[in-house]
This record gives C-alpha cells, structure tokens and sequence, in this order.
C-alpha cells in the first residue's frame, strides 16, 4: 500500500478541547471509555489492571471495575490463572470491538481528512470474509469504486452464505 503524507489540517479552537478526547469526545471523559480506548490503540496487548490505572491517571478501583464490566459484555477475555494478577485481552470475535475500532478510525479521518476506516473495512471484508466471497470470472467485473483512494481492491462478490466446498 502507498503512503501518501499530507499535512495535518488545523483544528479550530472549538475542536481543539476534543482532539485529545477519547473518541474526540464523542462518548464523553469517563473511565470506561478510556480504557475502551487503550484497549482499541493496542488490541493485541494484555491488559493489566494495575498498570492501566497508573498510564490512565485513574484509581485501581475505577479501572477494574470497568474492566469488569467489558469482560461482563464479552468485549474482553478474562485470564485469571493468578487470581491476585488478572490479565484482560481483547476479545477478537467481539464485533463491537471491530465496530469501535472502527469508528476511531472514522474521528481521525474526519479529523484529518483521511480514509483510513475505508482502508480498515476494505482489509476487513478481503481478509475476514474472504470464506464469503467467490472469484469473478474475467467476463464478470463489480466495481468497488469509492470504498478508498489508492487502495488496490480485488474484485469478489459477498453471498448471503458461505459457498459450498
């Protein structure tokens, strides 16, 4: 893929108090959303309870709660062979996850006039639902003009079901 730099269009002063908000301040400052953050920047890494309460400036307490609370919406796994030291790691199958991570693509591209969530989906449907998809003969052509600019696209078809081995 080509990497096109551009610059950085300045945020207004309005803006400007949500550019380090979670989410650009779409969902609020609170802890959860966060932690939800974090764990969208670096969706491979285990999560550590402690350590998320130090770099997030938040108590223990708050963090582990809304750990808790993801692990509760199957957003996260829970791995507690040391009970007193629980690691957290995303859950790969949660669609919200796909979905939030998602939509933090989406605030920077607003942001800076990217399109880096059409690049994201574009990989989603050609690597994760490529059980979905079947080869276009050279006579049959679908167009998926618009989906991202400077994106090498293959052609395939989505079926309703996976096809038949």
């Amino acid at each position: 893929m080509k990497i096109i730099e551009e610059p950085i269009p300045e945020l207004s002063k309005d803006l400007w108090r949500y550019a380090e908000k979670p989410y650009g301040g779409f969902f609020g400052n609170a802890v959860i959303v966060q932690v939800i953050q974090e764990i969208i920047a670096n969706p491979t890494e285990e999560i550590h309870p402690t350590e998320m309460a130090e770099s997030l400036g938040k108590s223990y307490n708050m963090v582990n709660g809304a750990l808790n609370t993801l692990t509760l919406l199957k957003f996260l796994q829970k791995d507690n062979r040391d009970p007193k030291r629980p690691i957290y790691l995303a859950n790969p199958d949660s669609k919200r996850l796909l979905a939030l991570t998602f939509f933090a693509s989406a605030v920077v591209d607003d942001r800076d006039g990217s399109d880096s969530m059409n690049e994201e989906i574009l990989d989603y449907c050609t690597e994760k639902l490529l059980c979905y998809s079947v080869p276009l003969t050279s006579s049959q052509f679908v167009s998926l003009e618009g989906l991202g600019n400077g994106i090498e696209k293959e052609n395939f078809v989505l079926l309703d079901q996976p096809a038949a081995s």
